[in-house]
C-alpha cells in the first residue's frame, strides 16, 4: 500500500540511473497513480499475470487473475 511513497523517494534516482524495469503491487486502487507517475518517467505500464504457459505481459485493464493472486504490474522503460 505504500508504492507511491516508495517511488515518490526514489524519483532522483529512477531519473539518474535509468532504469529499466519496476515492478510493483496493486493492493488497494493506487494504481492509477503509481501508473501516472511511472508514465510520466518515461514508462509503459503492463500487468503481470500467470497462465498455463507462464508469466505474461499485458494490459493493465486485463481482467483474468487467479482470486487469490494481488494485481502485480511491470512498469518497463520506454526506449522507443
Amino acid at each position: 500500500g505504500h508504492e507511491l511513497s516508495v517511488l515518490e523517494g526514489a524519483l532522483e534516482t529512477i531519473e539518474r540511473c535509468q532504469i529499466d524495469y519496476i515492478l510493483y503491487e496493486d493492493l488497494g486502487g493506487k494504481t492509477a497513480e503509481v501508473s501516472a507517475l511511472l508514465k510520466s518517467k518515461g514508462y509503459r505500464i503492463y500487468k503481470l499475470i500467470k497462465s498455463f504457459t507462464g508469466l505474461k505481459l499485458v494490459e493493465p485493464d486485463h481482467r483474468f487473475t487467479f482470486s487469490y493472486d494481488p494485481e502485480n504490474y511491470v512498469a518497463l522503460k520506454d526506449i522507443s
